[in-house]
Order: C-alpha cells, then sequence, then structure tokens
C-alpha cells in the first residue's frame, strides 16, 4: 500500500529497474539487477531468495543500528549476485526488506516514517509496532518436523526479541496492530480506496499477474472458497493473520490467532 501511494503522488513507478533505486550500492550490487522492476518483487516473481542467510539472520538479533542501516546492509546482500530466474513464485520476505529500502531512498526518511506519513495517519492508526506484542504471547509448535508443525509449544516471551523476526524484516512483517485499526486498513478494499488511493489502484492491489506461475498479486492472492473473491495470510511462526473479501468486494473477514500453525487458521 504504502508503495502504491508513493506511484500515485508521482514520487515512484511499478517499473522501475531495481538497481536503479540503489545508486549509493551500485558497485556493490550486480548489474543484472536492473532487469528487474520493483512491481517483480512485490509479487515475487523477481529471482530474489526467500529470506537472508541464516547466519546473517541470527546476527540481525544482536544489531543496534538503525532499521534503515540494516536494511541497507540486507539489499546489498540480496543483491550482490545476480537474480535467479524470472516469473518464478518464491514467497520473499527478502524481496519486502529491499522495496523498504528503496522507499527510504525515494522518501528520504526511514520506510516506517514514510509508512506512518502516507497511511497510517491518514487512517487514523496509532497502534502500530514492530516485534512481539506486550501482552499477548505467540505460540510456535512444539514439535516440528520438516513442513509438519505439531502441537502448541511454550508462549513466547515478549521480552525476548527472538520472539519475532530480527529488526532488519521490519518492512516484511515484524509489525502488529490492534484488530480494530487493521479493520480501518481493509477498509481500503471494500471501500474503492477508502479516500486513500484511487479504485484502480485498489483493483491493481489485488489482480494476479496473467504470468503462467503467478501464485499472488502485490499482496492479496485469489481464494478458492465459495463467496470470497480473494485472501491474505501471514504468520512469523508463533502468529498467524488471515483476512478475506467477499466476490464482489463489499465485505471483509479477517482473524487472528496467537498460534503460528497454519491450521490454526
Amino acid at each position: 500500500m504504502l508503495y502504491a501511494r508513493l506511484v500515485e503522488r508521482g514520487d515512484a513507478r511499478w517499473d522501475q529497474p531495481v538497481a536503479s533505486l540503489f545508486p549509493d550500492l551500485i558497485h556493490e550490487i550486480s548489474p543484472a539487477w536492473n532487469d528487474r522492476t520493483i512491481e517483480e518483487l512485490i509479487v515475487c516473481q523477481g529471482g530474489m531468495q526467500a529470506n537472508p542467510s541464516r547466519s546473517r539472520m541470527f546476527a540481525g538479533y544482536g544489531d543496534d543500528r538503525s532499521m534503515a542501516d540494516q536494511r541497507t546492509d540486507a539489499a546489498m546482500a540480496a543483491m550482490r549476485d545476480a537474480p535467479g530466474p524470472r516469473g518464478r513464485f518464491v514467497y520473499s520476505n527478502s524481496s519486502y526488506m529491499v522495496v523498504g529500502a528503496a522507499i527510504d531512498r525515494i522518501t528520504r526518511e526511514p520506510f516506517e516514517r514514510a509508512l506512518e506519513r502516507h497511511v497510517l495517519e491518514p487512517l487514523g492508526i496509532a497502534s502500530l509496532s514492530y516485534g512481539p506484542p506486550e501482552r499477548v504471547c505467540g505460540h510456535g509448535p512444539l514439535l516440528r518436523i520438516g513442513n509438519l508443525a505439531l502441537f502448541a509449544g511454550r508462549p513466547a516471551d515478549p521480552n525476548d526479541p527472538h520472539s519475532d523476526n530480527p529488526r532488519m524484516f521490519s518492512s516484511a512483517g515484524t509489525m502488529h496492530v490492534a484488530m480494530v485499526d487493521w479493520a480501518k486498513f481493509l477498509g481500503i478494499f471494500v471501500t474503492g480506496g477508502g479516500g486513500i488511493v484511487k479504485p484502480q489502484t485498489v483493483d491493481d492491489l489485488l489482480r494476479t499477474p496473467k504470468t503462467p506461475r503467478a501464485a499472488m498479486g502485490k499482496g492479496w492472492a485469489r481464494a478458492e472458497l465459495k463467496g470470497v473473491s480473494t485472501g491474505m495470510q501471514g504468520s512469523n511462526t508463533l502468529w498467524s493473520a488471515t483476512a478475506l473479501l467477499n466476490t464482489n468486494r463489499t465485505k471483509s473477514s479477517f482473524v487472528v490467532c496467537n498460534d503460528g500453525r497454519r491450521a490454526s487458521v
């Protein structure tokens, strides 16, 4: 949504070559990223790796630099090598971290402040924060075998930074928000933009690309449920959140569970 707002303002373009957004890193990243657009990253078809390396992620928990500085390093590491095949869907936290770093440069302020200015404040959202929520604890699985997550584990300590992804993930998903405020955000999609963006921008955000391997649009995917057109789902393995839009996009339903197992929602 934030990048869409910047496009409507004329500050950004969907077809912007990724490398062109990082003039300060031009000697650190592969020139092959000039052949990929920011839109391809947002729909996770740009050939970006799924996540930073495990060693970088663990090091992130002890990194007390600004989130913008951490994003810059993450973007540089993600684009040091040439991208993978174009058009193959790989859900990529790294893509959203690179987009966050690009927004740092487009707006000349940290992604977090740009999000406040262009999305949260116009919607009257004041509860959004980063890291584990203080009052309600998430739960991971007691036992993980491959992709199987079995039984609820112990409550995650909100004072333990490992109870969420590292801070460098802020533009990819360490946010939490009160349900009433998430409802305000979802209202954009059932009111033709809610005065925040144009109706055609909402259509674009919800549209899944017509490429053979496309799995989602700009955060939303087609839902194969009766009476439902589109959905979004996210989890940090300790929490799960799902939102659905009905067929004619006049209603939204959403559920959050402090259990990261997919079956919990």
